[in-house]
């Protein structure tokens, strides 16, 4: 009965041994299934994450698109007035000419009036020069009529 006794003493030794040990890995595999179900935990969080990040960066990437699409907008504005301010300049421009034209015509007008001044003295030289040749006939014709008469006194004293 002893030795019965200490069989079953030694078998329930090995079986609380055996029991120890599974009850061991019992603890083992739960924390590792612990372990298991936090990292699969912060997997579903990591991906919940990455999803709205991912959401996040295409609100983003439309938002860039549309100021963008903004820009481009102000771009051909800007363009539009570059080129109205480069219609203003023109104008600019030629009404500075038109600014030059009254100087321009009051100069003309002086210089025609000068003109005029001048021809009228023209005008006055060649009636002075018209008197002049009359005036240069009548003594040709005197002198001749002079030289006629002094011939004839010639002839006479001779």
């Amino acid at each position: 009965a002893e030795a019965q006794a200490e069989r079953a003493e030694a078998e329930a030794s090995t079986r609380e041994s055996e029991l120890r040990a599974a009850l061991e890995r019992a603890r083992a595999e739960a924390a590792a299934i612990r372990d298991g179900a936090a990292g699969a935990e912060e997997a579903m969080m990591a991906a919940a994450n990455a999803e709205a990040a991912e959401a996040e960066a295409r609100a983003a990437l439309r938002d860039a698109q549309a100021e963008l699409e903004a820009l481009r907008e102000k771009a051909a504005e800007a363009e539009g007035l570059r080129e109205k301010a480069a219609e203003a300049e023109a104008l600019r421009e030629k009404l500075a000419e038109a600014q030059v034209l009254p100087d321009k015509l009051a100069a003309a007008a002086r210089e025609t009036d000068a003109l005029r001044e001048k021809a009228a003295e023209a005008d006055a030289l060649r009636a002075k020069a018209a008197e002049a040749e009359a005036e240069a006939r009548g003594l040709g014709y005197r002198l001749a009529a002079a030289a006629e008469e002094l011939e004839g006194l010639r002839e006479k004293a001779a």
